[in-house]
Formats: C-alpha cells, structure tokens, sequence
C-alpha cells in the first residue's frame, strides 16, 4: 500500500533529472562543433527543467499534507460523532420505568397497564 502509485512519481523525477543532465552535458562540455547561444540556451532550459521538478516535489509534498489534513478532520468528525451516539445509547439504557425494566426514550417497553 505503502509504495502505490510511487513509480509514475519516480518515472518523472528520473526524466526530468535524466533531461536537465543531458542540458547540462551540452552546456558546459566544451565540445568544438557546438555554437555559444546552443549552450546558452542549454543552460537555461536545464535550469527550468530543474525548477520545474523542484516545483513538482513541493507540490507533491504539499497535496500529501492536504490529504492527512483531510484525514484527520474525518477521523474528528467520526469520534465526535460516536461519542454523540454513545450518550444517546446511555440515556437510553439508563432510563428507568416504574417496572423496575430499563426504557428506550420513546417508552416502548413500558407495558400498557401490566
């Protein structure tokens, strides 16, 4: 469960670093058949591959606290609202007829007249 989906995750991390890499390569290996403004524009793309893939991982690590933040608030709710049904379920056991038989807040189980 744990591991779910993380391939497509890792997939577009190893391409963008993989294609920043090869940007990199072209900008800065001094290869002679290669013109000044290739280069240039080699090194900016590389950069905004890079910040492009940090934007990603912030993205990514934000949605994941959205996700337990929603989770928490559920799991809230759910206690609150169990322990509203206990108290409900409380009173009614704890309702006592004249019968000596414990009673449901609608009175079911007093007998008519027995």
């Amino acid at each position: 469960m744990f591991f779910a989906g993380l391939g497509v995750i890792l997939w577009k991390f190893a391409a963008a670093i993989g294609v920043a890499g090869c940007l990199f390569v072209v900008a800065f290996v001094p290869l002679v058949w290669i013109p000044s403004c290739v280069r240039k524009i080699a090194l900016y793309a590389g950069i905004i591959v890079l910040t492009w893939t940090f934007a990603y991982s912030v993205g990514l690590r934000d949605e994941h606290r959205h996700g337990l933040a929603q989770w928490n608030a559920q799991v809230d709710k759910e206690i609150e609202r169990a322990e509203k049904d206990r108290a409900a379920a409380d009173a009614d056991i704890d309702s006592r007829g004249d019968d000596g038989m414990s009673d449901d807040r609608y009175n079911r189980d007093n007998s008519a007249g027995r």
